[in-house]
């Protein structure tokens, strides 16, 4: 009986938030709002690829988000895990966007929201001609906010990569 309460407990909770968990705590939160992230990249991708006509990649800072982008990506893209700062995982034994791209190709990279210029987009800088600020996409789970993720634009490659692992400077 008590392993059927739990299960029921647990199959609510991923139909509607039954119980007042914080979306840090909440594991089903953490993946909700990615088909809408996914819809918003897609459209900066198709964007910025037609106005600079060059190959244009996707990517997140850390490989969760990167794998919650290709699952819900509709036309199954490449989407690269920069991890510049992040731990060695999965991401690092396919080919990255410096194997992939060439010189000229643009980024639409997906970070925290931060108040300060995030750590990779500051990395990435030196690397591209141009880095945009793009839209701002808040996740939600229903009508509640779970999170927020910033797109930047990186436009046009000029080849290199900042050091793995690079650290923020404190």
């Amino acid at each position: 009986m008590l392993a059927a309460a739990i299960s029921l407990l647990i199959y609510a909770q991923a139909l509607a938030p039954v119980l007042p968990l914080p979306h840090g705590r909440d594991p089903i939160a953490r993946g909700a709002g990615w088909d809408a992230m996914s819809a918003a990249v897609g459209r900066a991708r198709d964007s910025l690829a037609a106005a600079t006509h060059a190959t244009t990649w996707a990517a997140a800072d850390r490989y969760q988000d990167a794998a919650l982008l290709a699952l819900h990506d509709p036309g199954r893209r490449e989407i690269f895990s920069l991890n510049l700062a992040g731990r060695r995982n999965q991401y690092e034994l396919w080919p990255g966007f410096t194997s992939l791209a060439a010189p000229g190709d643009n980024l639409v990279l997906v970070v925290d929201n931060t108040r300060e210029l995030h750590f990779t987009v500051a990395a990435l800088t030196p690397f591209f001609t141009t880095v945009k600020r793009g839209e701002l996409v808040t996740l939600r789970r229903g009508g509640t906010a779970v999170g927020d993720r910033q797109i930047w634009l990186l436009e046009g490659w000029k080849g290199g990569w900042p050091p793995r692992p690079y650290r923020k400077s404190a």
